[in-house]
């Protein structure tokens, strides 16, 4: 008798010890997923990122070719109001109108001749690149 509670107190325990030792094993099993979920949402956010930078890589870019396009056709008398509006698009938009701005000194510093010349010199790059 006494052997056979000895035998079912250890049937217990090896039992309770596989219990515990199964529920080891789905932890380890859970923490996996749950670590591999983690990675696949941060490549995903990073993967976002990216497509979100380039989207803004190309409407700036977009942005910069539509203005050197319009200010080429514009008179010299409209070309400091236009680049006011412009600088404002460009604030809506997210975009930095900074160089929009030092256009706009220049041009009322007298750098109006050399402001054609970079715009033509922009128009030609558009030309020789494809973007017109």
């Amino acid at each position: 008798m006494i052997e056979s509670l000895i035998a079912q107190g250890g049937t217990q325990q090896l039992n309770r010890l596989g219990n515990t030792i199964s529920g080891v094993g789905q932890s380890i099993q859970r923490n996996r997923l749950l670590d591999l979920q983690e990675k696949k949402q941060a490549v995903d956010q990073q993967r976002q990122t990216v497509l979100n930078n380039r989207e803004d890589v190309e409407a700036k870019r977009k942005f910069e070719a539509d203005l050197v396009l319009e200010l080429s056709n514009t008179s010299d008398e409209r070309l400091l109001p236009t680049l006011q509006s412009r600088a404002q698009e460009a604030q809506q938009l997210g975009l930095d109108p900074a160089d929009i701005l030092e256009d706009m000194q220049a041009i009322q510093s007298g750098g109006l001749a050399q402001f054609r010349q970079e715009l033509e010199e922009g128009v030609n790059f558009l030309r020789s690149n494809g973007t017109i």
